[in-house]
């Protein structure tokens, strides 16, 4: 297809042709960035956001162009197999998110068995919430210093 040949992209300064494009499947919309791309699929490049609409059209003009290449929901739990140093910062939405991702497409059997997903979970959720249970521990302990152990004679 003509199209598919002369088209191009303007990304980081420089032009992309289509088959150095990459876009992930609707229901990761919003969950992969370039880093993700460049570790599943290295070369390409993934559509910038300009050149994105609201309503999603443009997901399908590239399904019919062909050429770029589409990540999918199976594809992108490969993520979930790599080191906690290169998912680290990720909020625990992000994860959960790439869970139900998979669960809504019939994935969810094959979540038990990446590394990352249940240890990086249940570290961001510590990390987040350890001060919260330190805190409330500490308001406990003050009040049963102030009316007594709380037993009962």
């Amino acid at each position: 297809m003509a199209v598919r040949r002369r088209f191009r992209i303007r990304t980081e300064g420089k032009e992309c042709r289509l088959q150095r494009l990459a876009y992930e499947t609707g229901a990761l919309d919003g969950l992969l960035a370039q880093t993700e791309i460049s570790g599943l699929r290295p070369g390409l490049t993934l559509l910038p956001h300009p050149a994105r609409d609201r309503d999603n059209r443009w997901r399908s003009v590239l399904d019919e162009i062909g050429g770029a290449t589409l990540v999918d929901v199976r594809e992108s739990l490969k993520l979930l197999d790599w080191e906690d140093d290169a998912l680290d910062g990720r909020d625990v939405r992000w994860f959960i998110k790439l869970a139900r991702a998979a669960i809504e497409a019939n994935l969810g059997s094959n979540l038990s068995s990446l590394r990352s997903l249940g240890r990086t979970v249940a570290e961001s959720f510590r990390r987040r919430h350890t001060s919260r249970v330190n805190c409330c521990f500490a308001q406990r302990k003050t009040t049963r210093s102030h009316f007594g152990s709380g037993s009962r004679t």
